[in-house]
């Protein structure tokens, strides 16, 4: 038989009106129960949204370490391609030293001689030009009319 659905007839068999019974525990001590099982239920709801909230912040670490993981990958690739862009460097670096090395040496020796050898050259030009202005009648701003000497002058630096 179905129940009537009016009120004064309607007796619910839920926690609704286990709220309103006083039970007792064991030992005798009262309690309402619809309190209790109230409060375990907020705790219980309270306690499924923070494992929500937990499994989202738990998703979006994996994506976060999945990201790190990439950028990782990257950086390991990056440091692999500068470490062997090193290697060709040393190895050119140890051809240089051991055949370009001493010729560089040389010739910055061969430098230093040039310039004593271009001093003396030097000297020996400007004794060439007081010949020319002692022997031949030679002066470099005024040229005479009859002068067969052709030379420019020129003074090394």
């Amino acid at each position: 038989m179905a129940p009537n659905w009016r009120r004064e007839e309607y007796k619910p068999e839920t926690d609704t009106v286990l709220r309103r019974k006083k039970v007792t525990k064991e030992d005798g001590e009262p309690f309402k129960f619809g309190l209790v099982a109230s409060g375990v239920q907020g705790k219980l709801e309270y306690l499924q949204s923070a494992k929500e909230k937990l499994d989202e912040d738990v998703k979006l670490s994996e994506e976060g370490k999945q990201e790190y993981e990439a950028e990782l990958a990257r950086l390991k690739e990056r440091k692999r391609f500068l470490e062997e862009r090193v290697r060709k460097c040393r190895v050119w670096t140890d051809i240089y030293e051991k055949d370009i090395g001493p010729m560089e040496n040389s010739y910055e020796h061969l430098c230093d001689e040039i310039h004593v050898l271009y001093g003396a050259a030097k000297e020996k030009h400007e004794k060439g030009l007081k010949l020319l202005y002692e022997h031949f009648n030679y002066h470099p701003i005024y040229k005479h009319w009859d002068d067969t000497f052709t030379a420019v002058p020129f003074k090394p630096k």
